[in-house]
């Protein structure tokens, strides 16, 4: 097992797609440690109406639920995911912070990148850069990204 663990990081590191070969790794519990503190967040951000669209929350169950395959120490990946997450969008009146899921890091994790775009999901992220902000947005529907 040890050796298939530091084969797959190896891959990784190498930044080579391997997701098909990797197919057989157990993650079951990986996927319910993920589903819940995902659904956890999905919910604050929905009451705070951060989100618009229900298909939102399965597009990025869905993409965390595959990048669980290669991150085997969940709960440090998940707190920086969150630390890194936040970011301020500046309005008229103040500053408002809060947390986005689907952010940079999505995008430059090229190999499930790359394997999301070929699968023509729902949801396509892009990266962009506004007013020397980091944004990600998310396209619901057809459009390609751009």
């Amino acid at each position: 097992m040890a050796a298939i663990l530091s084969w797959c990081i190896m891959m990784l590191l190498s930044n080579i797609p391997v997701i098909q070969s990797l197919q057989f790794v157990n993650c079951t519990a990986l996927k319910r440690g993920y589903r819940n503190t995902l659904l956890d967040a999905l919910d604050r951000a929905d009451k705070r109406g951060l989100i618009y669209d229900c298909s939102y929350e399965q597009q990025a169950l869905r993409f965390l639920q595959q990048r669980a395959k290669f991150k085997m120490n969940k709960k440090r990946w998940f707190k920086e995911d969150l630390a890194e997450a936040e970011y301020e969008r500046r309005y008229d009146k103040g500053v408002f912070k809060f947390r986005m899921l689907v952010k940079e890091a999505f995008y430059h994790w090229n190999p499930l990148f790359m394997q999301v775009r070929k699968k023509r999901v729902g949801c396509n992220y892009y990266y962009r850069r506004e007013r020397d902000e980091h944004k990600v947005a998310c396209l619901f529907g057809s459009r390609r990204m751009k």
